[in-house]
């Protein structure tokens, strides 16, 4: 004769059991995913820095000297427009971060150097031109602020100095 309660058990435990396994798998797979996207979005971001008139517009940033006054900016019009080349694309990784698509540390691990000298950089010029462009480099200033109060691992004595034991 069959036991139909025992059944009954069995068949309640097997049904608890799938259901957790498949919460845990889809926690699983939501994470992994979201892992993913978030490295293909920063991959994506960093990849307009290798865009060639972004590098282009970084090596004559780059010569600048930390605080360029205005005046060595403003009358060079492709200074000017390298500033706001730059810009566009360290405002978008900005936003990005901000929205949380992007991750801050992975931001700053693959372009905070970049970032951060730029923005010492050109400073009193994105301040300057706030006067009749209320939101430029708004997001450049915010993100390197973030990447000061919050950097990632390595960033205070550089990479090549903070993981120099590193071995695969």
């Amino acid at each position: 004769m069959v036991d139909w309660q025992m059944l009954e058990g069995i068949g309640g435990v097997a049904t608890a059991a799938a259901v957790v396994f498949a919460v845990v798998f889809g926690v699983v797979q939501y994470r992994q995913f979201e892992r993913q996207r978030r490295q293909a979005a920063a991959n994506a971001y960093v990849a307009n820095f290798m865009m060639p008139d972004v590098v282009s517009a970084i090596q004559r940033i780059m010569r600048l000297p930390d605080d360029a006054p205005p005046e060595q900016v403003a009358p060079d019009a492709q200074l000017s427009h390298d500033v706001v080349s730059l810009g566009f694309a360290i405002e978008g990784v900005g936003s990005f971060v901000h929205a949380r698509t992007v991750d801050l540390h992975d931001v700053d691990r693959m372009a905070g150097g970049l970032i951060r000298s730029g923005w010492r950089k050109i400073r009193p010029f994105a301040e300057q031109q706030r006067a009749t462009w209320p939101n430029f480099c708004e997001w450049w200033q915010w993100l390197v602020e973030r990447m000061e109060e919050d950097p990632a691992a390595g960033k205070q004595e550089g990479a090549h100095v903070a993981f120099r034991s590193w071995r695969r």
